[in-house]
């Protein structure tokens, strides 16, 4: 459902479809502005987990972006103020 969504916005899908792969649930590129985006999707997540997958985006630096997509948010979750991370 989430990859219908950012599809309908305009995003692509660079990363492939099933199977896993490390730190991202998936790889969405803005066609127009080169702008790459990783997505990581939850249906249930605290603090700990966010901050766990906002390290692997900073140690990583491969993407612009990045999405933290929750269902059901396990108390408040906080970016920290972080530049291109998103709830």
């Amino acid at each position: 459902m989430v990859d219908l969504i950012f599809a309908r916005n305009g995003s692509q899908r660079v990363s492939k479809v099933g199977g896993t792969q490390r730190n991202v649930d998936l790889l969405l590129e803005q066609p127009a502005t080169r702008e790459t985006t990783s997505v990581q999707i939850k249906s249930r997540a605290g603090q700990a987990v966010l901050g766990d997958y906002l390290a692997r985006f900073r140690e990583d630096g491969s993407c612009d972006c990045m999405l933290f997509v929750c269902h059901t948010p396990l108390g408040e979750l906080r970016t920290s103020g972080r530049k291109g991370v998103d709830l």
